[in-house]
Order: C-alpha cells, then sequence, then structure tokens
C-alpha cells in the first residue's frame, strides 16, 4: 500500500518538483508538505486501490510512515506527505 502512495508521489514530483523545491529551498523550509488530495491525478489503479485513499487509509491505521523519510500527517481534517526538501531532487 505505501508502494502505491510513493509511486503516485514520484508521478507528481516528476511534474511539479523542480518548481516545489525552488520555491521551497528560497525560503529555506526544510520539509516540503503535498496535500494528498494534489495526488489524485498521479494514482494509477489497480484492483486492490482503485482509489488511492484505499491506501492512505491504511498507511495511516499502521501509523502513516512511508518509509524512514516520508510520512503522512494529519493536519486539521486534512492529511497530507511530507518529505524533506533534500530528498525532492531524487525524484524528478
Amino acid at each position: 500500500m505505501s508502494e502505491i502512495i510513493k509511486k503516485a508521489l514520484i508521478n507528481y514530483l516528476k511534474v511539479h518538483g523542480k518548481k516545489l523545491y525552488s520555491i521551497a529551498k528560497t525560503i529555506n523550509q526544510k520539509y516540503i508538505y503535498i496535500s494528498i488530495s494534489a495526488l489524485f491525478r498521479y494514482h494509477e489503479p489497480n484492483e486492490q486501490y482503485p482509489k488511492l485513499m484505499v491506501a492512505v487509509n491504511e498507511v495511516i491505521k499502521e501509523g502513516g510512515v512511508i518509509n524512514d523519510e516520508i510520512v503522512l500527517v494529519k493536519k486539521n481534517s486534512e492529511i497530507y506527505i511530507r518529505i524533506p526538501l533534500e530528498k525532492i531532487p531524487q525524484y524528478f
């Protein structure tokens, strides 16, 4: 399930990563927060995960950790992916 989310994130960063990185680096951010809803169009559905939120809800139930650097964070009623700024360039 975390691989499904990571794949959608990578697809998103291939399109938007350079711009996000440039802006965040200019203002000295350590982390980037990306709304899960921003990844919906980059999700590649399959039989087990027809919608990205199915995988997201499973990962949240297990603590929200996608890997050592990428985690799901809930702020108010929105879910975000938190990724360290220095990791962004490897995905674009």
